[in-house]
C-alpha cells in the first residue's frame, strides 16, 4: 500500500506519507489503520506529505468521504505543484 504514517508522541504529530498511485480504498485503509493504532490520539496534529503521489484514483465524492472523516483538529498537507 503506497501510504504510511509515523506517530511522534513527543511532538504530538502524525506524519502521513503517500507515494505513487493512491486509491480511495488505500486512503480509507490508511485512516482505519491509523485510528486503530494504540498510539493514535485525535488531539495530535497531522501533516500529510503527498509530494510523490503520481496519481490519485478517487472520485470527487470519495474524496469528500475521506475529508469528512476528520480524525484531527489540525491537518496540513503538502502536494506537488507541477
Amino acid at each position: 500500500m503506497p501510504c504510511r504514517y509515523v506517530i511522534d508522541i513527543e511532538r504530538r504529530l502524525v506524519l502521513s506519507t503517500g507515494w505513487d498511485r493512491v486509491t480511495f480504498a488505500e486512503m480509507k485503509a490508511h485512516q482505519d489503520k491509523l485510528a486503530s493504532d494504540p498510539d493514535f490520539n485525535p488531539e495530535f496534529d497531522q501533516f500529510v506529505d503527498a509530494t510523490t503521489v503520481s496519481l490519485l484514483e478517487a472520485s470527487p465524492d470519495q474524496l469528500k468521504t475521506i475529508i469528512s472523516r476528520r480524525f484531527f483538529p489540525h491537518v496540513a498537507a503538502c502536494f506537488r505543484s507541477d
